[in-house]
């Protein structure tokens, strides 16, 4: 029969042991099978997997040979942030992928081609507005002959998902966007279509051989 002493002493024995256990899972964890999470990765420290990949805690970069995928968030360092339920991506360090990079789903970059696609939101830099997408629509355009002191708008171009409101970057092609004394613009009407507007602030007619029809291009960013 054990006595006070001896009882203590195992108890003792156990505690140390968990301690010790304890804080070498704290140091480092390594896992030498395939790990699935279906919840949240969080790590204080750096993340190394295979030797292949590796994530540092300090900065938030992340170096792959191979393909990452994860159906719930990721998170390092509080430095990046994976949504996975939206496909988000928020960094202030560096994502560096020799593989595919897919997240629950939603994004996915291609290793092949470098080719990046999302279903979320992307956030440049640290105080930068969420883009939400990206549309572009070309159209050729023959505003004919606009009087001095005038202006003349292009006939609607369907730019489908553009709304009334969104931000519009117009490509001005040379052969009419080299003509002096024009203002050019271009803007989202009511019925979600652009409409390209030249204006001659000048006294003196612009003619049909000053500009010929030409091809533009729109560009529609959403927020």
């Amino acid at each position: 029969m054990f006595n006070k002493k001896q009882i203590l002493t195992v108890c003792l024995s156990v505690a140390v042991s968990v301690c010790l256990v304890a804080l070498a899972v704290s140091a480092a964890t390594t896992v030498g099978n395939n790990v699935d999470i279906g919840g949240t990765t969080i790590s204080n420290g750096n993340l190394s997997v295979g030797g292949q990949a590796t994530t540092t805690a300090a900065t938030g970069n992340f170096e792959t040979q191979g393909t990452v995928y994860s159906i719930g968030d990721l998170m390092v360092g509080g430095y990046a942030t994976v949504t996975a339920a939206t496909g988000n991506i928020e960094t202030q360090g560096t994502v560096i992928s020799k593989g595919d990079l897919s997240v629950g789903g939603h994004a996915t970059t291609t290793a092949l081609t470098g080719n990046f696609a999302t279903e979320g939101e992307i956030v440049i830099g640290a105080s930068g507005n969420p883009i939400s997408g990206h549309l572009s629509a070309t159209s050729s355009i023959d505003f004919g002959n606009i009087s001095g002191n005038n202006c003349a708008t292009s006939s609607p171009i369907t730019i489908a998902g553009a709304a009334a409101g969104d931000t519009v970057v117009l490509g001005v092609p040379e052969e009419v966007g080299s003509v002096t004394s024009t203002s050019w613009g271009v803007f989202i009407n009511a019925d979600s279509k652009a409409v390209v507007r030249l204006c001659n602030p000048s006294i003196s007619d612009l003619t049909d051989a000053q500009l010929p029809a030409a091809v533009f291009r729109v560009d529609v960013w959403k927020h």
